[in-house]
């Protein structure tokens, strides 16, 4: 409540080296890893789009989606449905949403559901009077879709048809994919889910007469559940190798609140633009 970070120093016996000290050693912050200033943009332009609006996130327990939350709650929405297929994700986020939302008028509802279950993705819109839909529930971890490319397939396109689809029935005022760079020429079962939700985006998109529905792409997230630096980090740890792509390979990092805060952009340009 204090804003105060609360830390624990190592004890005398492990800093003169009686006791092994490497295993207390604190994480580097992916931050760090940028190699660059974080993007610290204000985004007070879109705060009007989300505050006293009811607002949906789905896979709000993900690292993208709790990110969405925590940065939605300080715009002072109405209400923030929270839903999630995890139960202990969705209880984690929960728990932590309502301890920074003390003094705040904010109702928080946690909603425990699949985005393929469209008797649940509807109650929930119509229950909560949901005006924002922030579409984040994905499987994103490319060699699992691989192996399981048709409950990848289900859950990344169909789902996104399902909410998407309820958004529309329910008149929201504004829908935004979290979509993902790999959807750009696909080369793998994952970017072609991603492609093909965002072709269902698209259409309804066109066909719709009041809510705007808009997408946001953007990879290689650094410390999100489908970064790969956590298995970089994993592999040193055991000693290597690293696995790349390629020796050659460039990758270009972005920090979990720089993407939230493009798709919070996105939403607000999407407003502003109907497009």
């Amino acid at each position: 409540a204090m804003g105060l970070e609360v830390q624990v120093l190592p004890s005398f016996a492990q800093l003169v080296g009686d006791q092994p000290l490497v295993d207390k050693f604190t994480s580097v912050t992916p931050g760090r890893l940028l190699g660059r200033g974080n993007l610290e943009q204000e985004i007070a332009a879109s705060a009007a789009g989300y505050r006293d609006r009811s607002i949906m996130v789905t896979g709000a327990g993900g690292s993208i989606g709790s990110e969405l939350c925590r940065q939605i709650l300080a715009f002072g929405p109405r209400r923030l449905v929270l839903f999630e297929l995890s139960e202990f994700a969705l209880y984690t986020v929960e728990m932590e949403l309502r301890g920074l939302m003390r003094g705040t008028a904010t109702e928080i509802v946690p909603t425990l559901g699949s985005i393929t279950d469209p008797v649940v993705v509807r109650t929930a819109m119509e229950r909560n009077g949901v005006e924002v839909v922030l579409h984040a529930a994905a499987y994103k971890h490319v060699p699992l879709v691989e192996a399981n490319p048709l409950t990848g397939l289900a859950n990344n396109v169909l789902g996104t048809r399902v909410v998407a689809e309820a958004a529309l029935e329910a008149g929201v005022r504004s829908f935004i994919l979290i979509s993902s760079d790999k959807a750009v020429r696909p080369t793998n079962v994952m970017g072609a889910s991603k492609r093909l939700a965002e072709l269902v985006v698209q259409d309804l998109a066109q066909r719709s007469k009041g809510s705007v529905f808009s997408m946001v792409r953007f990879g290689n997230v650094l410390g999100s559940s489908g970064s790969v630096v956590p298995l970089f980090a994993d592999q040193i740890a055991r000693g290597g190798p690293i696995t790349l792509t390629h020796p050659d390979v460039t990758r270009f990092f972005m920090t979990i609140p720089e993407a939230v805060r493009l798709v919070l952009l996105a939403g607000s340009f999407a407003r502003e633009e109907g497009a």
